[in-house]
C-alpha cells in the first residue's frame, strides 16, 4: 500500500467513522504526509515504525533542539521550538493512524502505548474590547454588494459566536427570521439554537434581497460566490477580516477571536455560563469556564487603569477624613 492510498483510507476513517471535523482531518492528514515522507527517506515502512521513529520525527520538526538532546526520551520546549500544542496534534494524528492500522490489521502492535504527550500550557482565549469589535464590523459600508456581504458576515459572526466553518456553511433553512435565531449543527453533529441581534437580522434580510436580485439561481448556502455558486472559503473570510482590521489600524483579529469576544462580552454583561456554553456548542462547562478567567483579568486591568489608588508606592501616605 502506498502512502497516498493509506492516507486516503485513513481520511475516510476519521471523517466517516470518527466524524472528525474538516479542519481536524486536514490537520491530521497534513502532519501524516510529512511523517510518511520522513519515514520514506529513511527506508522505514508506514506500518513498521517505532516510537523512536516518532520521536526522531518530532526532533526533525523541532529544528532548534541541540544535537546532544536528540536521544532524550521527552521533548523539551524552548522559546523558539515547536509549541507543545503543535507536538500534541502531531502525536494525536500518529496515534490515530496506529489505531486505524490495527483495525485494518496492517499491524498488531501499538508503539505509542507508553509514549507521553507534552503537558499543554493553559492558554486563555484572546478577545477584543467591544469598541474594537464594533470598529471592525462597522468598517464595511452598505453601499456596494461586496461591502454589504462583508459587513453582514462580520456582524453575524460577532452576533452569534459562530465558528468560521459554521458561518460559511450557513444555509437559508438554518435561519428563523421570526424568532431571530440560528439553528446550527456544530461539532459532533450537535444541534444548538442561537439568538442573534436585530441589527444582524436587518443586514441579513437586506443582503439576501440583494443576492436574489443579482443571482439567477441561488444555492442553499447564504454566503456564496455568485460566479461559482459555492460557499466562500476560510481564506476569503480571513482576508476580509484582515483588510478591515488594517484599514482601521486594529490589532490582529480572526474569526475565532470574534467568537471569543462574543462569549467574553456576554459574560461581562451578565450572561450565565450555562447559556454561553449552549450558544457556543461546548460539550463541557469546563471549556466555557475559562472565560471567567478572562473576565477576571479584564476586571483587574480596568481597576488598575481606572482607580486613582490602584498603585500605592512605598512611602505614600494615605489620609482619611
Amino acid at each position: 500500500m502506498t502512502a497516498e492510498e493509506l492516507t486516503e483510507k485513513y481520511l475516510d476513517y476519521i471523517s466517516g467513522e470518527k466524524n472528525l471535523s474538516e479542519s481536524t482531518c486536514s490537520t491530521y492528514t497534513g502532519y501524516l504526509k510529512e511523517f510518511f515522507c520522513f519515514l520514506n527517506k529513511r527506508g522505514i515502512g508506514f506500518t513498521e515504525f517505532s516510537s523512536n521513529d516518532v520521536h526522531s520525527f518530532i526532533r526533525f520538526k523541532q529544528k532548534t533542539v541541540p544535537e546532544k538532546d536528540l536521544h532524550d526520551r521527552f521533548v523539551k520546549f524552548g522559546q523558539k521550538e515547536l509549541k507543545s500544542r503543535t507536538v500534541t496534534l502531531i502525536l494525536s494524528s500518529i496515534r490515530s493512524l496506529i489505531k486505524f492500522e490495527i483495525i485494518e490489521k496492517l499491524r498488531n502492535d501499538n508503539p505509542m502505548e507508553n509514549y507521553a504527550s507534552p503537558k499543554l500550557e493553559k492558554r486563555l482565549p484572546t478577545f477584543k474590547t467591544e469598541e474594537t469589535v464594533l470598529t471592525l464590523i462597522n468598517s464595511p459600508s452598505e453601499d456596494s454588494y461586496d461591502d454589504l456581504r462583508e459587513k453582514t458576515m462580520l456582524t453575524v459572526l460577532y452576533a452569534s459566536g459562530l465558528r468560521s466553518s459554521e458561518l460559511l456553511n450557513l444555509q437559508y433553512k438554518n435561519i428563523n427570521f421570526t424568532d431571530r435565531t440560528l439553528n446550527i449543527v456544530g461539532k459532533g453533529n450537535k444541534n444548538r439554537v442561537i439568538p442573534f441581534s436585530e441589527n444582524a437580522l436587518e443586514l441579513l434580510e437586506k443582503y439576501i434581497r440583494e443576492t436574489r436580485t443579482r443571482a439567477g439561481k441561488i444555492t442553499d448556502f447564504v454566503f456564496t460566490n455568485l460566479k461559482t455558486g459555492k460557499p466562500f472559503t476560510r481564506m476569503y473570510l480571513y482576508k476580509i477580516i484582515q483588510k478591515h482590521a488594517e484599514e482601521n489600524h486594529l490589532p490582529h483579529i480572526s474569526a475565532h477571536v470574534l467568537r471569543h469576544s462574543f462569549a467574553s462580552h456576554l459574560l461581562e454583561n451578565g450572561a450565565d455560563l450555562k447559556s454561553i456554553q449552549e450558544m457556543l456548542g461546548h460539550s463541557s462547562l469546563k471549556t466555557t469556564d475559562i472565560y471567567t478567567q478572562t473576565l477576571h483579568k479584564s476586571l483587574i486591568a480596568k481597576y488598575k487603569s481606572a482607580h486613582p489608588r490602584a498603585f500605592i508606592h512605598p512611602g505614600d501616605q494615605v489620609t482619611e477624613e
